[in-house]
């Protein structure tokens, strides 16, 4: 697992992490295994190699045989052919990518509720979150009010169930902004202040 920032303004954030030792460069080969034969084909060749339009087409047949056809062009998400290692580096955490949260927890004084299973979050009014945990270990933040969410998961029905928490807070509260706030940016203050 890695990550990239293509936004300068998360590129920053990822190279001051990496000046504190949270992160660092993977220098590791990016490329794709061929459909044929399983040869390797290197990064710096396969963006040039497809032809336009062809990375992770689908659907697709195989002359007479009716059956989806394969290609070296699956490329999930553009992550080879969008490597570009001087411009826009791949990171990974140190010692892993489990290790990240905590340690930006750790060091900005926060405690991180983990080994217990969040069964809602959603933004409060005001801003905030409340969570509904399952864990008895945490009992004593039932009740309580969180400034900031980090929220890492593997559960998609959690993950879509907050994020259209957040949308139809954000939709509320833009609602009684007249168009001239917003253009002043009263949307980055209310992200500031959380």
């Amino acid at each position: 697992q890695f990550f990239r920032a293509y936004d300068p303004r998360l590129g920053h954030v990822l190279q001051m992490m990496e000046g504190a030792g949270l992160l660092k460069r993977w220098e590791g080969r990016f490329g794709l295994l061929g459909s044929q034969g399983g040869g390797f084909l290197p990064s710096s060749i396969v963006g040039s190699a497809a032809p336009p339009g062809t990375m992770g087409r689908q659907g697709e047949t195989s002359p007479g045989e009716g059956q989806p056809k394969a290609t070296d062009y699956g490329d999930f998400c553009g992550f080879v052919s969008h490597h570009r290692p001087d411009s826009v580096p791949t990171y990974v955490a140190l010692p892993s990518n489990a290790d990240l949260c905590p340690k930006i927890c750790q060091m900005a004084d926060i405690e991180a509720v983990t080994d217990t299973r969040v069964i809602k979050a959603e933004m409060v009014e005001g801003g905030g979150w409340s969570l509904d945990l399952e864990s008895s270990n945490y009992d004593y933040l039932r009740d309580e009010m969180f400034d900031a969410l980090v929220l890492t998961t593997h559960d998609p029905s959690l993950a879509s169930k907050t994020v259209q928490s957040i949308a139809q807070a954000e939709a509320q509260a833009s609602a009684g902004l007249s168009d001239a706030d917003l253009a002043a940016g009263a949307i980055q203050a209310r992200l500031e202040n959380l």
